[in-house]
């Protein structure tokens, strides 16, 4: 999964899958961030920690990393 939300994008870490959290700056759906900020304020909720993060240009080189495993 490639995205720019930690909240709503990582999630997917959850059932298996690898994550991108890209870092750079663009525009956000304003009602996805709203819900980020419910889920972040709810302390039993999990958020998984991303397996890359970078730039959007870097992500064919982490899928190459991936494929080397």
């Amino acid at each position: 999964m490639v995205g720019n939300d930690p909240v709503n994008d990582m999630i997917v870490a959850r059932i298996g899958m690898k994550t991108y959290l890209v870092t750079e700056e663009g525009k956000v759906n304003e009602t996805a961030i709203e819900l980020s900020k419910k889920i972040r304020s709810n302390k039993t909720f999990d958020i998984p920690k991303h397996d890359f993060e970078g730039p959007l240009t870097s992500v064919p080189q982490a899928v190459n990393a991936l494929l080397r495993k």
